[in-house]
């Protein structure tokens, strides 16, 4: 089985600025919680689904929300499975969690 690689950020090449096509991600509200010194939860636009695209960097959970709104909201209740994590870390040589 062959594994397809999906290219979530523009590439450098392309223009500087967003396009029309391609709004640009406002920042999380922040919330009272604490999520630690690393917020692992990305919000970004894929060109390629034309849609917001949020993924956890340590879980690798992606979602891929209906609106910003729901996508910020997703980020701030994801909570990572730490079993998952501990086998990607231990599986990819990144480190603890």
């Amino acid at each position: 089985m062959n594994a397809r690689v999906i290219i979530l950020r523009p590439r450098t090449a392309r223009s500087a600025g967003p396009s029309s096509s391609s709004p640009a991600v406002p920042p999380r509200p922040r919330s009272s919680r604490r999520r630690g010194p690393v917020d692992p939860v990305a919000v970004e636009w894929s060109d390629e689904r034309g849609a917001y695209v949020a993924c956890c960097s340590r879980c690798t959970d992606t979602v891929l929300p209906a609106t910003l709104t729901d996508a910020h909201t997703w980020a701030e209740e994801h909570r990572c499975d730490l079993e998952f994590v501990a086998l990607l870390d231990a599986v990819t040589g990144r480190g603890v969690a």
